[in-house]
Formats: structure tokens, C-alpha cells, sequence
């Protein structure tokens, strides 16, 4: 029997359920080494998915001998109430609740219960949760008295009924996001109202039961009750001093204890009048700590040798700690006598800092950012930055000044890496170029460095005499080690800017001194490579002092130059990044006479170019090209007396005489010109010349009139030769290598026109230079190229350069649009609209461009014939429906944009409107419910409320319905009843009532865009198709603003202090 016809059979419900055959199923669909196990998993998702699968849960879960049955048959229980409970009928919904209480009953009472039973046990549990929510508190009021009363009956089943009330308690208060709005709040309101008698039910557990594994999940669950139950369960009964003298001290029970005392850690009540509470509960803690974990331990040598129990108390201390200080440490100052416990917990939690465990880590790090933040901000009162040994100052910062000293300590030596920094030691100790970058330990340095910044404001002498004895032990070679060398140099990269100009000359003068002193002494290339990138990384961290100090600045870039002829992996790259950061922090010095110079150093480094980048790869002399425009693009150079062309076109010297070359030769041997090899150097002069104008800016039309005619007819030979090729052969020809070549510099050649387009602007390469000069030559071929060209051998480039000259020439470019929209529009769509999958670049690029017409040139589609404007409206309509995000939010912005523009555009809204409105309204319907697009329901909803509102203001005054057949019918009405009908006939479990009330929400002119969005959600929940589904992303506007405004007001906080703000990160206008 194949597996289609034992599915078959299996959802054949006028025989027996054959339980062995589904059991067979499973096992196949559960090997991964079965040859049928992908056939088996489709046929599995078909039966959990089948209308009246759970008709066959009973017999399933009964004759079910596997672990796997018994889990299919909860996971359709599970489906069935997430999507079609309410449809059910009274007693059928009131036998499954029934069935599945007594499963569970049965189960608890099971003596020595296996895991696999355990397993069952907890689905079982998730199903009765959802079973919960749908039915209380409106028809199963009783359920909270119902599940105490059991609980008293049997340990095992209050065990089980603890659990149960603890997934509930997160269901309800931690996620919600499956139930609606209003729904949500009955539930909390429920549990709130009804929770004295489960707080009856944990103080009579703790009181009377001895089972440990029930005073665990109790305690567990009591965790999961603090976070929102009324502070007077907390601070006005024994629950607290119970957990901290009964349960603390006992190691079977320690951890769910600290898992509470940190949840109550973590309480923000206001009032002086909790202080003494709380200084009560860290008191109470302290003394119960240091008999379990005496002061004298050494907690890092302790760790290394912990079994699992104790690794998650020194875990859970350390959470204990951090949350407590976060919230209560001005509490526990402001009491007396407190002073030697706070700095006994600071003391516990930099010993648990140093064990090696990068969780726990992590989980102190994030308090000591917090903890050094508030002590800067708080001896701002009294003067920050006082040398040691100084007066004056907060208390605070006297309170805690060993315990900084210490802290600097530890962040240095866990210093994570910077992302600037591409060298780094693999796990067999070799020195290696990083291949991938880790944004856990960029954010993690970033971190370390905010702390390390305020901690040098508090004391800046003391921060440079721990890095500079550190560094001093480097050098002396007392305590040399690559690791220690590096999480040095990242933290006195870190500080940049924490110091005043003369603070930081005088500590950074020794600092690069030791460090080019380490270089000459220390032997062998990984040692060499290890201090050249600490060097590299720190000096690219302090442009203010490189600035300030020419001789230093020169001496670095120097230093540079010779890196970039060291082989070994990352250092040349690190050294071209490093330079072309210095360049643009530091570009008028390149450009300037300085003190005892006979030149502008940009001089001597064009003439010495060629022998600088002669052993770099490709990539590191584009990076270097780079590097050298942005200095020639600094506009305040002309008081210089430097000629910023004549240094370009002797910067560009050696690429322009590679094109030459290949120009002559070409002239004598047209051929040559279309060989590999020509082709690929073609497009390495392409390549490095876009890197030197995305830089340099309008000032590279000087060095783009030297080949931009050549490059032109190169660009229409190749175009005749790839044509020739896919005629001759076929669409396969593009993948021919001569033709991959030539499409590649063809490519790269129109990438380089569009940085320029992109880069141009006054007073060199205006929009009338652009007009007169670049575009005639270069539009005619290359949209000859793009419409005549076979689809595979198409470049979507040809999009991107359309899409940046509409963006930077806006109307200059109307006349044009005609001839562009021809050769683009109706070739490119029809590829697009075959499928979703196919051209992927053109896809995107083509509604970039479609965008950018739209929004900058809308004259020239208004323009446009009838067919044609069908073409967008389909276009925009594809977009919308398309599943890669990217495209759709774009389809969804391009329409909005369109709308706007057409209210704006009396001559042609009307038509508009009466042509395109419904069915806008019905495919914006439809991807709004589809399931698919979720995450661009704030589109989806703007949109609604526009076409609507459109409606509703009477701003279509032509009638979108038959006058003839509806005499008395307005557009108002019959939008209204036209998008019921929709909505009716689409999912046919709704109610015309419920349709109604919608329809009025939805054309409420008064309701504000937020109401709008909560409608509709209220609504997509309640459909059967989403109600079984994770709905989060229809909330994905909201929490986008909230990082957004996070994010905002974390760039305020830091350009607030200095040193926050990295140099890379600040725009120096004044350079």
C-alpha cells in the first residue's frame, strides 16, 4: 500500500480508525533516513490538517503504542480549537473538554510515569490551556475553582494543575497576540479577579506538602504569578520571608527560590515607603548567601568543576544581583548601615563576572553599562572626571571607587572585538583573516565600550594607569599574549573621545610609541600581524588626535603603506580599511602644506601610487581608490593651492593608461576587444574607477570625459556580440564564458555611469551637464540594449541607472520618460508576471523604477494611453501580491503615492476612479486576508482607510455602479455592500451582521489610523484562517516604531557624552 492510499484510507471515517497504519506513517515521516520520509511528512501534514481528523483523537490517543501518535493526535486537538471551536457544536465542544480533563486526570495518576508519557502529558496540557481561552470566563466560569478544588484531592494532579496555571498565566500576561484585543483584557481581568483563591492554593501547598518536585513547579509557577499579581500577595503576606528562610537555603529548591526573589528583584514600585522592605529582602538574602557561598571562595576555580545545579545558581545569582541593583540600588544607599553589603553583592557579582561562562557574562555586562551610566550621571551634580585622589565629587563615586578600579579590570580583560578588526586567532591558535562577522559581539563591544567611556569620565587617570601598566607588561613581554594584547587595544580604542585633546595626546603618544616599539621587537609573522591590526585599529579610533598632530598622522599612514605589502591574511585588508577611515576623518591634511613639508602629502601619494598598490588584490585597491577620492572630494581644499583635477587625473594616470592599451589594441584587432581576458580587465578599470567617484563626487566628470565615448562603443560591441551569440545558440549562450565576461563589463560599466549620476551634482556635473553631455550618448544604447537583448542576457543595471536618473533629474527628464517607459515597461512586465520566482533582480529594480516614475515624474505616466496605464495598475498589483517582502511593501508604497498623486490630478481622477477603485479595494482585501502578507498589514490598512475615506468624502463623483439598474444607489452604499458581498462570499463563516458592523468601522471617517488598524485586527483574528495561527506580524508597525524611537533616543543619550560616539558615526562637517 503506498502512503497516498493509506492516507486515504486513514480519512476514510465510514471504517475504523486503523491506528497501527497511522503509527506506520509516523515512523516512515520521523527517519530521516527513510527514502519516503519528505512524502511522509506531506501525507502527516494532509491528515492533521483534514476537517474530521479529530473525530479520531479518542481512538488515536486509546490504541495509540508510539509517542509520535499520541503527539499527532493533541497537535490536531490543538488545531481543531484554534480554528473551528466555536463552530462546533454545544456538546461536542462540552466532549472533547471532558475527554481531554480525563486524559490528563488519567495520566497524573499514573504511577511512575515515563518521559514519553510526560511528553503526552505536557501537549495534553496546551491543549486544555487553549480549550481555556477560548471558553473562560463566559461559559466556563468555574474553572479557577474547579482546578484548586482538584488540586487539593491528589499531589500529583496539584503537581500537574500548578503547571497548567503557570502556561496560562504566560499565555495571557507575557504573549495574548492569538486573541483579540478585548478578549485579551477579559482573560487578565478573569485571572486577576478569580487569583486569590490560586494564591490560597500555593500558601496551603507550601504549608502541607513534602513532595519536593511540587514545591519546585509551585515555586516555578509562583514565578511566573509575580510579574503581574497584586503587590499586596508580595509585600503584605509571609510568601516572601517564606521563600527566602525555608526555600533559599535548602539546594533542592535554591534556584526556583532565586528565580522568585529575583522576579520580586525586578518589581518597579515607587515610595519611600518600600525601601525598608527591600533593603529587608537584600539583608535576609546576603545572610542566607555568604553561609551558602562564603566571601572566601574563589567562584571562577569553584565554576570549573560545578555540576549543572550549581552553574545555573551562580546563573541565577548573578541575575539576582543585577536586577536587584538595577532597581534598588538608591534604595539600599539611602539606608543605613548598608554600605558593606552593597560592596559584599558588588564584590560576589565581579567574581561570578570572571567565571568563564559567556552567558553569565553577558548577563553582568549588561549591569555594569547600567550601573557606570548611572554614576556618571550622578557625579555630574558634583564634577565628573576628578584625578585620583580628588575631594570633590559625588559620594557615589567615593562609595564605589575600588569596585570601579576592579570593574575597569574585568571589562578590559573580556574585551570583545571590534568589527573594525579582521584579524583574529582560530580555535587551533593560528592567527587567521575573520570570514564571517558576529553581530552578538559587535553589540557586546559596543557595550563594553559605553561602559569603559563612562568609567574614564569618572577617572580618567585611573583608566589610563590600568591600560598603560598593562600595556608596559606587554612590551617588557612579562605578560605577553596575543589575547591579552587585543582585548587591550580594543578598550584604549574604545575610550576615544572619553578624554580632552590634551589628556589624550599625552596618553595616546605613549601608546602608539610602545605599540610601533612592540612591532620592531616582536619576532614572527603572526606576532607581526597581531600587533600591526592593534595598531591599525586603535589609530583609525583617534582622528581628532591625527588631525591635531601631522607628524603623527603621518607617520601612521606610512605605517599603513607598509602593511599593505604584508601577505599575511587580513592585514592588507585591515590596513586599506584603516586608511580610507583616517581619509575620511582626516582629508584636508592630505591636502594641505603642512609645517615642514614641501608639498601637499595627496602629491607625493599620487606619485607614489602605482608602487604602493602593487601587491594588493583587487578589492584593497578599490578600497584604496576610495580612500584617495574622498580625500579629493573635501570642497575645502581650494584655499590649498592644490589642483583637485590635476590630482585626480595623475591618481587616475595607471587606469587610464590600462584603457589605452586596450583601445589601441582594439583599434588594430576589433576581436581582441571581446576576449576574456580584455573583457575582465575592463571591468577591474570599471570597477575601480566607480570606487574612486563614488567618493570624490561631482569633481569626477574631469576623469569620466577620458573614456566615457570609448566605453560606449565598447558597450554596443559587446551588446552586437552577446546578440549574436544568444541568435547563434540560444539563451544558454549567456552562460558561455565569453559571454559572462562581456556582460560583466557591461554591467560594471553601467554601475560606474549610475555613481556617477548618483555622485554628480554643482558646480561640476549639474542636471545640465548631466542633460547635454552624459545622457545623450549613453540612453539611446543602452535601452536598445535592454528592449532588443534576449530576457536572459537583459542586465537589471539598466533599471538601476533609469531608476537614479528619474531620482536626480525628476521633471528635467519628462521629455525622456516616453522613450525610457517604452523600452522598459511592457518587456520587462511580461517576464514578471509568469511567475514570482523567476528574474529576482529585474523583479526588484523594475519597481524601484516604477516607484521612482511615480513619485518624481507622475506628469509622464498620467500621459500614458490607456493600455499602458492598465500595465502599471497590473504592475503595482503583482507587486502587491509578490511573497518577498521587499517587493510587496514596495508595490503597497508605490499605490499609496499613486493615490495621493491622482487626488492631486483633477484631469484624470475621475477615470481613475471609476476604473480602478474597486478593484483596488478588492485586492488590497485580498492580500490583507490571505495569510501570506502579514507583515505589511500597516500598508494594508493605510491603503483601506484611504480608498475608503476617498469614498466616503465624496471625492468620486462619477458613479462605480450601474445607474441604470440601481437608480437609487449612491457610491458610498454601494461600496459599502459591494465590499460585504466580498468579504461574505470569501469566507463563508461569517455572519452578514458581523459584516455589517464591520462595514460601519471601516467607512467611520472619524476613526483614527491606530482605531482603523485595531479594527481590522480584531477582525483578521476572528476568521477561522487566522485564528489558528501566530499573529504577531500584524503588529510589526508598532514594534518597528518602537525601535525606531529606541533607537532615536539611544543616539540623543549618546551624543550626549562624549566618547559615545564613535568617529565613524559623526559627521565632521568642519574637516
Amino acid at each position: 500500500m503506498s502512503l497516498e492510499e493509506a492516507a486515504a484510507r486513514l480519512v476514510d471515517f465510514s471504517q475504523p480508525f486503523d491506528t497501527p497504519l497511522l503509527e506506520q506513517i509516523l515512523s516512515v515521516a520521523f527517519n530521516p533516513r527513510d527514502p519516503n520520509s519528505r512524502v511522509a511528512n506531506h501525507v502527516v501534514i494532509q491528515l492533521q490538517q483534514h476537517e474530521n481528523m479529530w473525530q479520531a483523537v479518542t481512538t488515536i490517543i486509546e490504541n495509540g503504542t508510539t509517542l509520535a501518535s499520541k503527539v499527532f493526535a493533541a497537535q490536531v486537538l490543538h488545531q481543531t480549537i484554534q480554528s473551528k471551536w466555536k463552530a462546533m457544536p454545544a456538546e461536542h465542544r462540552q466532549g472533547v473538554k471532558t475527554y481531554v480533563i480525563n486524559a490528563i486526570t488519567a495520566l497524573c495518576q499514573t504511577e511512575n510515569i515515563s518521559a514519553d508519557q510526560r511528553t503526552f502529558l505536557n501537549k495534553m496540557n496546551l491543549v486544555l490551556v487553549d480549550i481555556v481561552k477560548k471558553e473562560w470566563p463566559e461559559d466556563w466560569p468555574d474553572f479557577i475553582p474547579q482546578i484548586v478544588e482538584l488540586s487539593r484531592q491528589n499531589e500529583a494532579i496539584c503537581e500537574n494543575n500548578m503547571h497548567i496555571l503557570r502556561l496560562l498565566s504566560e499565555e495571557v500576561f507575557d504573549f495574548g497576540m492569538d486573541q483579540t484585543t478585548q478578549k485579551n483584557k477579559v482573560l487578565k481581568e478573569a485571572f486577576k479577579g478569580q487569583f486569590a483563591q490560586v494564591f490560597e492554593l500555593c500558601n496551603f501547598i507550601m504549608e502541607a506538602s513534602q513532595v519536593p518536585s511540587l514545591l519546585v513547579m509551585t515555586l516555578k509557577t509562583l514565578g511566573a504569578f509575580l510579574t503581574w499579581m497584586d503587590s499586596r500577595y508580595i509585600f503584605e503576606s509571609q510568601l516572601v520571608p517564606r521563600i527566602v528562610n525555608t526555600y533559599l537555603v535548602q539546594p533542592t529548591f535554591r534556584n526556583a527560590a532565586l528565580e522568585c526573589i529575583t522576579e520580586v528583584s525586578g518589581l518597579k514600585v515607587e515610595g519611600v515607603e518600600y525601601d525598608a522592605i527591600f533593603q529587608g529582602l537584600y539583608n535576609a538574602v546576603m545572610q542566607q548567601l555568604m553561609v551558602m557561598l562564603p566571601p572566601e571562595v574563589n567562584i571562577p576555580e569553584a565554576f570549573e568543576t560545578a555540576g549543572d545545579d550549581d552553574e545555573l545558581f551562580v546563573r541565577n545569582l548573578s541575575l539576582f544581583f543585577t536586577t536587584f541593583f538595577t532597581h534598588h540600588l538608591a534604595r539600599l544607599e539611602r539606608g543605613s548601615g548598608m554600605r558593606e553589603l552593597i560592596l559584599r553583592g558588588f564584590t560576589y557579582l565581579l567574581s561570578i563576572s570572571e567565571v568563564d561562562d559567556e552567558e553569565i557574562f553577558k548577563i553582568c555586562q549588561d549591569y555594569y553599562h547600567h550601573f557606570s551610566e548611572s554614576l556618571y550621571r550622578s557625579s555630574l551634580q558634583g564634577g565628573i572626571r576628578m584625578p585620583s585622589g580628588a575631594t570633590r565629587g559625588g559620594s557615589r563615586r567615593d562609595l564605589y571607587r575600588d569596585i570601579m578600579q576592579r570593574l575597569q579590570t574585568v571589562v578590559i580583560g573580556r574585551m570583545a572585538k571590534p568589527e573594525e578588526v579582521l584579524i583574529v586567532e582560530d580555535e587551533d591558535g593560528s592567527i587567521v583573516r575573520e570570514k564571517t562577522k558576529d553581530t552578538a559581539v559587535i553589540a557586546q563591544y559596543q557595550q563594553q565600550s559605553e561602559t569603559l567611556v563612562f568609567l574614564t569620565h569618572l577617572d580618567y587617570e585611573r583608566t589610563q594607569d590600568i591600560m598603560l601598566d598593562k600595556l608596559a607588561k606587554q612590551v617588557d613581554c612579562s605578560e605577553w599574549s596575543w589575547h591579552a594584547l587585543n582585548t587591550l587595544c580594543w578598550a584604549i580604542g574604545s575610550i576615544s573621545g572619553a578624554m580632552n585633546e590634551e589628556e589624550e595626546k599625552r596618553f595616546l603618544v605613549t601608546v602608539i610609541k610602545d605599540l610601533l616599539s612592540l612591532c620592531e621587537i616582536k619576532r614572527g609573522k603572526d606576532n607581526k600581524a597581531v600587533i600591526a591590526s592593534n595598531i591599525m585599529y586603535v589609530v583609525g579610533q583617534y582622528p581628532r588626535f591625527l588631525n591635531a598632530h601631522w607628524k603623527f598622522l603621518k607617520t601612521v599612514v606610512n605605517k599603513l603603506f607598509e602593511f599593505m605589502h604584508e601577505k599575511h591574511p587580513g592585514v592588507q585588508d585591515m590596513a586599506c580599511d584603516t586608511f580610507l577611515k583616517i581619509a575620511q576623518k582626516c582629508k584636508r591634511k592630505f591636502l594641505q602644506l603642512q609645517t615642514g613639508e614641501t608639498r601637499p602629502y595627496i602629491e607625493a601619494l599620487a606619485e607614489d601610487l602605482p608602487v604602493t598598490i602593487c601587491d594588493l588584490e583587487p578589492h584593497q585597491v578599490n578600497t584604496f581608490y576610495e580612500a584617495v577620492g574622498t580625500v579629493l572630494s573635501d570642497r575645502g581644499s581650494r584655499t590649498t593651492g592644490v589642483n583637485r583635477p590635476e590630482v585626480l587625473a595623475q591618481v587616475c594616470a595607471p587606469l587610464n593608461r590600462q584603457f589605452m592599451e586596450i583601445r589601441a589594441q582594439g583599434a588594430q584587432n576589433p576581436n581582441f576587444l571581446c576576449d576574456v581576458l580584455t573583457a575582465e580587465a575592463l571591468q577591474r578599470i570599471y570597477r575601480s574607477n566607480a570606487s574612486i567617484c563614488s567618493a570624490a563626487g561631482s569633481i569626477y566628470i574631469y576623469q569620466l570625459s577620458n573614456f566615457y565615448m570609448d566605453s560606449i562603443n565598447v558597450f554596443g560591441l559587446y551588446t552586437e556580440r552577446i546578440n549574436a551569440e544568444v541568435a547563434a545558440s540560444g539563451e544558454i549562450a549567456v552562460r558561455h564564458t565569453q559571454c559572462k565576461a562581456l556582460r560583466n563589463a557591461r554591467r560594471e560599466f553601467i554601475r560606474l555611469i549610475t555613481t556617477f549620476i548618483n555622485a554628480s551634482g554643482e558646480p561640476e556635473s549639474g542636471p545640465g551637464v548631466l542633460l547635454e553631455i552624459v545622457l545623450p550618448p549613453m540612453l539611446g544604447p543602452v535601452l536598445e540594449c535592454y528592449s532588443k537583448s534576449a530576457p536572459a542576457a537583459r542586465d537589471s543595471e539598466v533599471l538601476l541607472l533609469c531608476t537614479s536618473l528619474v531620482d536626480k533629474l525628476a521633471a528635467h527628464i519628462t521629455g525622456e520618460m516616453p522613450k525610457i517607459i517604452a523600452a522598459i515597461f511592457e518587456g520587462t512586465l511580461d517576464l514578471l508576471t509568469k511567475n514570482f520566482e523567476d528574474h529576482p533582480d529585474l523583479r526588484v529594480r523594475f519597481y524601484k523604477f516604477l516607484r521612482a516614475v511615480n513619485k518624481n515624474c507622475f506628469g509622464a505616466l498620467a500621459a500614458l494611453p490607456d493600455s499602458q496605464a492598465k500595465l502599471v495598475i497590473d504592475a503595482i498589483l503583482w507587486a502587491m501580491k509578490h511573497t518577498d517582502r521587499n517587493i510587496s511593501e514596495m508595490g503597497l508604497e508605490t499605490l499609496q503615492e499613486l493615490l495621493s498623486n491622482v487626488r492631486t490630478a483633477p484631469q484624470m481622477s475621475q477615470a481613475f476612479y471609476q476604473g480602478y477603485l474597486l478593484l483596488l479595494v478588492q485586492e488590497v482585501l485580498a492580500v490583507l486576508t490571505d495569510r501570506l502578507h502579514k507583515s505589511d498589514f500597516r500598508l494594508h490598512a493605510a491603503l483601506l482607510r484611504q480608498l475608503f475615506h476617498i469614498v466616503e468624502l465624496g471625492q468620486v463623483q462619477v458613479p462605480l455602479f450601474d445607474t441604470a439598474a440601481n437608480p437609487n444607489m449612491d457610491n458610498s452604499k454601494y461600496v459599502r455592500e459591494h465590499t460585504a458581498a466580498l468579504l461574505l462570499r470569501a469566507f463563508p463563516n461569517l455572519r452578514p451582521p458581523q459584516v455589517q458592523q464591520f462595514m460601519a468601522g471601516l467607512f467611520d471617517i472619524n476613526k483614527s489610523q491606530e482605531a482603523f488598524k485595531n479594527l481590522l485586527r480584531d477582525f483578521l483574528v476572528e476568521l477561522t484562517e487566522f485564528s489558528a495561527e501566530d499573529n504577531q506580524e500584524l503588529y510589526t508597525e508598532e514594534r518597528e516604531l518602537q525601535k525606531q524611537q529606541a533607537a532615536e533616543a539611544d543616539r540623543q543619550r549618546r551624543l550626549a557624552v562624549p566618547g559615545l560616539m564613535k568617529p565613524g558615526e559623526v559627521d565632521d562637517d568642519d574637516l
